[in-house]
């Protein structure tokens, strides 16, 4: 399945800390970003790249203390990877940045809840609530795992005063990374390209301008998780006799 050459996924590599049970899992979530070349542009794709990782852990270090609550605080992003996919959505060059130890670390103190449960993360490249052709090719999720307890409700639902207290934090992050300079001189005069956020589809190679994001009450599945830790099993036999 194709997609538009030279667009870029951005990774977010989480672990968990300490020796508990969820100890040797990882988690990853990603999302897309398409580099528009300026006049003044200069480099190549792997120092674009490069220095598109190094950016997006800087502003994730910015913006972070604004929704590092909705985390458990044994959890923490280890590092970042973006890497430029040729039209049939191989690698063709990777940045990658670490991440220092206890940097971008959760803050949630109310336990956490199972890896597998995440908070939904919406990704709109139109305006919620108005007609567009192709809906599902213009729309992405984050599935964001390692969640604090203390997050939801007594009805099984994400907390509204949470949804309210770290949105905010998102769109920030993502207003940050739209627009991000590329190619090391700094915007406007001369541009010398930036990274436009958004959503890629395979269905049609095409890439969309992300233009809104949102939070679900309803918590979702966590589908990018590594080195799963397998479960403890205890049987007991049925009797089979008449």
């Amino acid at each position: 399945m194709p997609y538009k050459g030279d667009v870029c996924r951005v990774s977010l590599h989480w672990s968990w800390l300490g020796t508990g049970p969820w100890a040797p899992e990882l988690m990853v979530n990603s999302w897309w970003m398409d580099r528009t070349q300026g006049e003044a542009g200069q480099g190549t794709w792997q120092e674009f790249v490069q220095e598109a990782a190094n950016k997006t852990v800087e502003k994730l270090g910015t913006h972070w203390s604004k929704f590092a609550v909705l985390f458990d605080s044994k959890v923490q992003i280890d590092g970042v990877k973006v890497a430029r996919l040729d039209s049939s959505g191989h690698t063709v060059s990777e940045g990658a940045a670490t991440v220092p130890a206890n940097t971008l670390k959760g803050q949630g103190s109310g336990g956490n809840l199972p890896p597998e449960t995440a908070v939904i993360l919406g990704l709109w490249g139109y305006p919620p609530g108005t007609f567009t052709s192709h809906k599902g090719r213009k729309r992405g999720r984050l599935y964001l795992g390692g969640i604090n307890q203390a997050s939801m409700d007594s009805n099984g639902l994400l907390r509204q005063e949470t949804i309210t207290q770290v949105l905010p934090g998102f769109r920030d992050l993502f207003n940050d990374l739209q627009g991000m300079s590329s190619g090391g001189v700094a915007l406007p005069n001369p541009d010398p390209g930036h990274w436009n956020m958004g959503i890629a589809s395979s269905v049609d190679a095409s890439f969309t301008q992300l233009q809104a994001i949102s939070l679900e009450d309803q918590y979702g599945s966590q589908r990018r998780r590594q080195n799963a830790r397998d479960p403890i099993r205890t049987m007991a036999s049925i009797d089979t006799s008449d």
